[in-house]
C-alpha cells in the first residue's frame, strides 16, 4: 500500500513526501530505507491563480474618450463648464452689437450758446436765436459759430426748435438730420416765429451759414 502525505507551508517552501521504500525495490543490505526528501518543486504559472480574494478583477478608471480634444484651462482663466460656452459668446455678441449701435450717429457737439441775444442791429453773421416755443417763448438759446461751417445742436435739443431768428448779413439752412444732411429749410433775418407754417416744427438736428455780401448789409 501507497500512501503520499503533501504538506504545503508556503509558494516558495519545501514538500515533504513520503513514500513506500518498496515502490524503488530493494534496499541495499545493512542499510535501513527513510523517506526521501525533495528539495524544491516546479509549479507552473499557469496554475497559479490571483491572490485577490473571490477572483475579482481590479477596479477600472474611466477614461474620457474625447481626451485629446480637451483644451487646457489657462492659470487664471474663469472656470467655464462647456455646456455655458455658447451661452456667454452670444452674450458678448450682442453686447458688442448694442455698444456699436447707441454709440454711432451721435455727433459730437460742435455748438455754443450764450443766453443774451443781440438785439440791437442784429448782431453779426454767424449767431441765431433758436427758441422751443412759438413767437420767441420757452426755452431760447443765442448760438455763434463762424459762418461756413456744418454744426449740431445738443443732443437733447434735436427737434426741440419752433422758433429761429438768424443775425443779419447772413442766410442759414436748418437741416432736418445731423451733420447737416437730410431735407433742410433756409432762413434770413429776421427769422420766422413759427416752424409749423414750413413743415419744419421740431424736426431740426444741425444748421449753417454763410454771409451775404461779406458781411452785414442789407438783404
Amino acid at each position: 500500500m501507497r500512501t503520499k502525505y503533501i504538506g504545503t507551508v508556503s509558494l516558495f517552501a519545501l514538500v515533504a513526501v513520503a513514500y513506500d521504500p518498496h515502490e524503488f525495490g530493494p534496499a541495499d543490505p545493512g542499510t535501513t530505507n527513510t523517506p526521501g526528501i525533495v528539495d524544491s518543486i516546479d509549479i507552473p504559472n499557469q496554475q497559479i491563480g490571483p491572490i485577490i480574494p473571490g477572483n475579482q478583477e481590479a477596479p477600472r478608471i474611466a477614461i474620457p474618450t474625447n481626451i485629446a480634444q480637451m483644451e487646457p484651462t489657462p492659470i487664471g482663466a474663469p472656470n467655464v463648464i462647456p455646456s455655458q460656452k455658447p451661452k456667454l459668446e452670444i452674450d458678448n455678441f450682442l453686447t458688442k452689437i448694442f455698444t456699436k449701435s447707441f454709440s454711432m450717429d451721435i455727433p459730437s457737439v460742435t455748438s455754443s450758446y450764450q443766453f443774451a441775444w443781440p438785439t440791437a442791429g442784429g448782431g453779426n453773421p454767424g449767431g441765431h436765436l433758436a427758441c422751443a416755443d412759438a413767437d420767441f417763448q420757452g426755452d431760447c438759446h443765442y448760438y455763434y459759430e463762424p459762418p461756413s461751417g456744418c454744426h449740431n445742436y445738443e443732443f437733447e435739443r434735436w427737434d426741440k426748435w419752433t422758433a429761429i431768428k438768424p443775425n443779419k448779413g447772413q442766410y442759414c439752412y436748418f437741416f432736418e438730420e445731423a451733420d447737416c444732411y437730410g431735407s433742410k429749410v433756409e432762413l434770413r433775418w429776421p427769422g420766422t416765429n413759427n416752424l409749423r407754417g414750413k413743415k419744419f416744427d421740431n424736426r431740426i438736428k444741425s444748421w449753417n451759414c454763410w454771409t451775404i455780401n461779406g458781411g452785414i448789409g442789407t438783404q
